[in-house]
């Protein structure tokens, strides 16, 4: 299995959709700054998205890519074909009828997911006309999902891997739009400048672009998505696994939702500083996160079907390794650098160096959740490649519940003691981390229970001399120096220099401690799982 090679495919185009992203937020936080009509956006924007996250990522890819990639490996073509062009129809109906409903019911969905913005009556109606423009992206994204599991299944992860690309090229064109009719450099097209709805618009674009894009590589690899159902046994066991995804991928969404619920009742700009700060901390979580769960899952589940147990221990425990000597080592760099690289990257324009202040301390609390969060994705690849949907919802509920009560708890009695965002904003973040750890230790124990994971001595060996590394490269950045008040080309070098010496001395400690060797990363593409 080429669990490094997938890896390394899925983390570069991963990197490259990431750093897009991160221009991308960097122009709206000009453009929009931390105000209501960022919070507006940002809302309109999360709300197909999370449905994407519930059906799409979640529940879909973890019941179809296992029953899918059985078919493939077992050389039933036919069959496969027939399976695909089953689900592609079905979902092409449910879809149809989910976004009509969505569209009728929107104000109803704004009233669930920001409940604070019913106090302003202005605020909410936007909320609810950009959320009927982007809405419809779930419906072009969830077939991407399926295209993206024929690919992966078959080995092929650049055409998945780099959709993303386009969405986040599109927004950017939105916003280079805008910028130029605001100095009339073209005509302006409506009576005014509404920079939300051409960013709304430009998500949709970016739907029917990736469509076509994943729906010319599944032509390509023998699969035409046509309108054909025939309900056999593997539609019948994809749809008995999907119910119980989507209890469990619906209560993880839950837990975000309930952050931006209650980050909807403080005042203009919290929805904001949660976005800008958790798009930061999902640069390192997509690549590293995504790629690892993304190339597991089809593998791991070839190894279950071949009875192959030790194989899955060692993958789940590379899968680990993988992740903790490059998610580790990002949590430190944002635990002392999080106000250097916001202040670079996002002070300007409408964001003020207040907003950066509030952001940065909303990032440092987030990244301390970015090494559960990563191995959480190896954990869900082990359960759903056994076929096993219901133990994640069962552990998910748990999780739901004492994210609820954290929230409660440390919001709440912060909105009591004190009267300055900083704290509320924190605190949202903070019960979410919390969450995510216990979530992680429980999935371990479980999966440790059924012989899925077993870490060995050299595995844990690794670990430590990973965070041993990672506290003396952020002992070093923080005795380098950062000058908050210098000029821009100032800040942006001295920032460079610090990323620069915080990459370098890692390496050279990893390499002294015998974590990985020169070989090992020259060989990454190649290698497998013996």
């Amino acid at each position: 299995m080429k669990l490094g090679r997938s890896f390394a495919i899925i983390s570069l185009l991963t990197l490259v959709s990431r750093f897009c992203g991160l221009a991308r937020d960097v122009l709206i936080a000009g453009a929009l700054g931390a105000s209501a009509n960022a919070d507006i956006f940002i809302v309109a924007l999360k709300l197909p998205n999370l449905f994407r996250r519930l059906f799409a990522e979640g529940a879909f890819s973890s019941a179809f890519v296992p029953v899918f990639s059985g078919l493939v490996e077992a050389g039933e073509v036919e069959k496969s074909r027939v399976f695909f062009r089953s689900m592609f129809t079905l979902m092409f109906i449910i879809l149809i009828i989910f976004c009509i409903f969505a569209e009728i019911f929107m104000p109803q969905l704004i009233h669930i997911f920001a409940p604070g913005f019913l106090h302003d009556h202005i605020k909410f109606a936007q909320a609810v006309s950009l959320s009927r423009i982007t809405f419809p992206y779930i419906f072009f994204i969830s077939l991407v999902s399926l295209f993206a599991g024929v690919s992966n299944s078959h080995g092929r992860f650049f055409a998945s891997a780099s959709a993303p690309i386009l969405l986040n090229l599109c927004m950017i064109s939105a916003i280079l739009l805008i910028f130029l009719q605001v100095r009339h450099y073209i005509p302006v097209f409506t009576g005014e400048i509404v920079p939300t709805k051409y960013l709304a618009y430009s998500v949709i674009v970016a739907g029917v672009l990736q469509f076509f894009w994943l729906a010319f590589e599944v032509y390509r690899i023998g699969f035409v998505p046509l309108f054909h159902i025939t309900i056999n046994k593997e539609v019948r066991k994809t749809g008995l696994r999907i119910l119980p995804s989507i209890v469990g991928a619906g209560i993880y969404q839950l837990n975000i939702l309930m952050d931006t619920a209650f980050a909807s009742f403080l005042p203009h700009g919290s929805v904001s500083y949660l976005f800008y700060a958790d798009r930061l901390s999902q640069l390192p979580l997509g690549i590293i996160g995504i790629a690892l769960g993304t190339a597991l899952l089809p593998s791991l589940s070839r190894l279950y079907r071949a009875k192959e147990t030790l194989k899955i221990q060692k993958t789940i425990n590379t899968s680990i390794e993988y992740g903790a000597f490059f998610s580790i080592p990002a949590m430190s760099a944002f635990l002392v650098m999080a106000l250097p690289i916001i202040d670079v990257l996002f002070t300007r324009h409408n964001f003020t160096m207040e907003n950066a202040r509030i952001t940065a301390s909303t990032l440092v609390v987030l990244s301390c959740g970015l090494f559960p969060f990563v191995i959480n994705k190896s954990f869900l690849a082990g359960f759903y490649s056994h076929g096993d949907t219901k133990t994640p919802v069962i552990i998910g509920f748990i999780t739901l519940v004492l994210n609820g009560v954290f929230l409660c708890t440390f919001t709440f009695s912060t909105l009591l003691k004190f009267a300055h965002i900083y704290h509320n904003v924190q605190a949202i973040v903070f019960s979410t981390v919390i969450s995510s750890w216990i979530s992680t230790l429980i999935y371990a124990m479980i999966l440790y229970k059924k012989q899925i994971f077993k870490p060995n001595l050299k595995m844990l060996i690794k670990l430590i001399k990973i965070v041993i590394a990672c506290i003396i490269m952020g002992f070093v950045l923080y005795l380098t120096p950062f000058t908050i008040k210098s000029s821009f080309s100032f800040r942006f070098l001295e920032l460079v220099i610090k990323i620069f010496l915080g990459i370098i001395i890692y390496f050279i400690i990893c390499f002294g401690l015998k974590v990985v060797s020169i070989k090992e990363l020259k060989n990454i593409r190649t290698k497998e799982v013996k």
